[in-house]
């Protein structure tokens, strides 16, 4: 519906104008006490003031399968921005946790040098007292520094995590650098990861969401196309006033109506129609195959998030294992090594070993943590904290 206002100035035609004053004239001379007819003005003003509105009779759904159409589309969209959102987040995870373990990392290689440094005055005390060799303290020395030529490297690796973090926040790279360089406690873990996932959680993938929004949208393009090719009735009516003055425009002698309709059918396309119709079913047989592909890759990653997780978990258990064993050999190697029962080279094996397996544990609780990330992902967003009894199994520690 619209109001439209038309003031107009009209010229009348020459030849109008001398008719219509000659028809004048004639009816003057066959009233003989008539004044004489004064000649027709030139011009002649109008003024019109209209509502018009028009309604289109959607007698074969194609306005219904537009709107229907134009909504998934809009849902397709919504779900688009979610999957970038959960994306960032799950981007936004894996900075924090390999920031927090290299961090973890940087600490427990300062105990290690820690550890090395006393090695190296005691073989140093000892071999001042005659109690061991010059080589001792050699190598004592050359696995300190080795040990120390490790710490910048993971230092550039935590400016790293730092700036990528700062930078997905949506600020300058080195605005966080005191905030987050500051000791954090571990990442919380869930005590436990259900194992019998339902396949509805699927569902909020927004990767998921959007494909069948896009497939429900291309559907209701093809009633879009199909009811194009059917006629279409429309009904228009339009009242207002008109006048060739604005002294009285509105009066009820001014006021005018109008009522029509339309009826347009769409003949001689060309075949136009009918191929519209086929490529709007192709692009639904597409979209259909790429919601199953998708479908599909949802269970794949889900399963294989699950998998490498357990895997992650399993390898974490026998690495923290093996720091313990490693620290009970590195205690016994020392004692005998003070007391003259074993080599320095055995007090050196036992540190390295332990230092191995502890940056190893570092980097399995980082893997750990990005393990649970990606499942968090592959699920669309994770799944509700509260799990029915017997669905979950434990994470172990």
């Amino acid at each position: 519906a619209q109001v439209q206002l038309e003031p107009q100035r009209v010229r009348i035609p020459e030849n109008l104008r001398d008719e219509l004053y000659g028809l004048e004239q004639q009816q003057a001379a066959g009233n003989p006490t008539a004044p004489p007819p004064a000649p027709p003005p030139s011009h002649l003003n109008l003024f019109q003031a209209n509502f018009d509105t028009s309604w289109e009779l959607d007698l074969f759904g194609l306005e219904r399968r537009r709107v229907q159409a134009a909504a998934t589309a809009q849902q397709a969209a919504i779900a688009a921005r979610r999957g970038a959102v959960v994306s960032t987040l799950a981007e936004l995870g894996n900075d924090y946790a390999g920031l927090r373990a290299t961090q973890a990392r940087i600490a427990l290689l300062k105990q290690t040098i820690d550890i090395e440094q006393n090695l190296l005055e005691l073989t140093e005390s000892l071999s001042r007292n005659g109690l061991s060799s010059e080589i001792d303290v050699v190598q004592a020395r050359a696995q300190l520094e080795t040990t120390r030529a490790g710490l910048p490297l993971l230092e550039a690796e935590v400016k790293r995590s730092i700036h990528a973090i700062a930078v997905l926040l949506g600020r300058e790279p080195g605005a966080m650098e005191e905030e987050l360089a500051a000791d954090a406690p571990p990442l919380p873990m869930p005590p436990q990861v259900p194992v019998g996932l339902p396949s509805e959680l699927l569902r909020n993938r927004p990767d998921i969401q959007q494909a069948e929004r896009e497939l429900a949208s291309s559907t209701a393009q093809v009633g879009v196309a199909v009811a194009q090719r059917f006629p279409s009735f429309s009904l228009t009516a339009s009242t207002g006033y008109a006048s060739n003055s604005l002294d009285e425009f509105i009066n009820v002698g001014n006021w005018t109506w109008n009522l029509g309709g339309t009826v347009t059918a769409p003949i001689f396309q060309g075949g136009r129609l009918e191929a519209n119709q086929r490529a709007a079913e192709a692009v639904v047989e597409q979209d259909r195959l790429q919601y199953r592909k998708t479908v599909l890759q949802a269970f794949q990653e889900v399963e294989d998030s699950l998998n490498a997780y357990s895997a992650e978990q399993r390898r974490r258990a026998s690495l923290a294992a093996a720091v313990d064993a490693a620290q009970i050999a590195l205690d016994r190697t020392s004692e005998q090594y003070r007391a003259g029962l074993t080599s320095f080279l055995s007090v050196l094996d036992a540190d390295r070993s332990l230092a191995q397996a502890q940056d190893q544990l570092a980097q399995s609780e980082q893997t750990r943590a990005q393990r649970l990330i990606g499942l968090y992902k592959a699920l669309g967003g994770g799944w509700q904290a509260a799990e029915p009894a017997g669905t979950a199994a434990s994470t172990g520690s």
